[in-house]
This record gives structure tokens, C-alpha cells and sequence, in this order.
């Protein structure tokens, strides 16, 4: 599991998948920019956001301390349900909703970006469950291969603590023990 900061953002956009338009949930840690989960939607409803706070609590070793989200209203339901306690400490809901408070969920937005940049050059998606995948390939890729400026050069994998010591060629080598991992044994 990554070492994580505690502070989550949350932010979803739209994806073309077969000319129509789903919706592609992200949740990312703050420090680190550790990709957390991503998932593939037809709506933006309470129930869709309950499972990407879901998926997120059962890939992080602790409660969040706070979420970020736009201030849609299928967050504050999902947050109610899936963050809300009587036990000390509680998570805190960050709702960034006025232009003034943008610098909330900026880096929410950029890992928006990357995944538009590498979407617009595929035309769209079949269907959804091709678009999971894709997002899914994007985030492993995001998380373990690509280097960031802003992480001294780590990547977020690295940088949440999740060191694989890739060598040489990352992606290609992360194929090859993913592999070799569920080759049977010889005796």
C-alpha cells in the first residue's frame, strides 16, 4: 500500500467512449501525486462517487485527513456516507467550488490533462469496459513509470514509498516481472 499524505483530491471528466460521452472518476494523493483509483461511469451520481471513496479506502493504509473535491453534489453525499464518524479523528470535505479557491484541486486538474493528452490521440474508446483498462494501464503508467519534475525526478510510486527499482526501459521491465510473476513455478 502507499505511504500516502492524507490529503486526497477527487475530480472527474468526461471520456468519449463510442461517440458518447461517461464519465472517468480520478482520486489522487496530494503530496506524493500518487494516482489512487480511477473508474469509468455512464453518471455522475452519489453511488459513483461512494465507489471511488470506496476503492480509495481500500487501497490506502489510513483514513484520509481531508478530500478535495469541485463541489459537485454527489461528492458531499458520498463523503457523508463514506467519511463521516463519531470517532476522533474525523476526515475534512474541501469543497473548491469559487474561482478564487482553483488553486485547491490544480493538481487534480493536471492529472486530468495527462489523461486527456493520451486519450485524444486514440480516437475514443469501444466501450467501457476498454476504457477501465485504458485508465487503468494510464494510472500504472502515471504511478511507477513516468518520472516527475516536481517529485525531484521520483516517480509517485517511488515517492509513496512503492520502490520496484525499475531498470532501463520502466514500462518494459514492469511487463516483464508482471509476466514472469504468474508464470507456474518449476519444481
Amino acid at each position: 500500500m502507499p505511504q500516502t499524505s492524507g490529503f486526497i483530491h477527487v475530480d472527474e471528466m468526461k471520456v468519449n467512449i463510442n461517440g458518447k460521452l461517461d464519465w472517468l472518476w480520478n482520486l489522487m494523493d496530494d503530496d506524493t501525486r500518487f494516482w489512487v483509483s480511477s473508474l469509468i461511469s455512464q453518471r455522475r451520481e452519489v453511488i459513483d462517487a461512494r465507489t471511488i471513496f470506496q476503492d480509495a479506502k481500500m487501497k490506502l493504509r489510513v483514513m484520509p485527513i481531508a478530500v478535495t473535491h469541485d463541489g459537485l453534489g454527489s461528492y458531499h453525499e458520498a463523503f457523508k456516507s463514506e467519511f463521516y464518524t463519531n470517532t476522533e479523528p474525523r476526515t475534512i470535505e474541501v469543497r473548491s467550488v469559487s474561482i478564487r479557491e482553483r488553486g485547491f484541486n490544480n493538481r487534480m486538474e493536471r492529472l486530468n490533462q495527462t489523461f486527456r493528452d493520451r486519450n485524444k490521440i486514440q480516437r475514443g474508446l469501444d466501450h467501457e469496459e476498454s476504457a477501465q483498462l485504458m485508465a487503468d494501464g494510464t494510472r500504472i503508467e502515471y504511478n511507477f513509470v513516468r518520472p516527475h519534475m516536481a517529485l525531484g525526478g521520483k516517480t509517485p510510486a517511488e515517492a509513496a514509498g512503492l520502490s520496484l527499482n525499475l531498470e532501463g526501459n520502466r514500462w518494459k521491465e514492469l511487463i516483464r516481472r508482471s509476466v514472469s510473476s504468474r508464470l507456474p513455478v518449476k519444481e
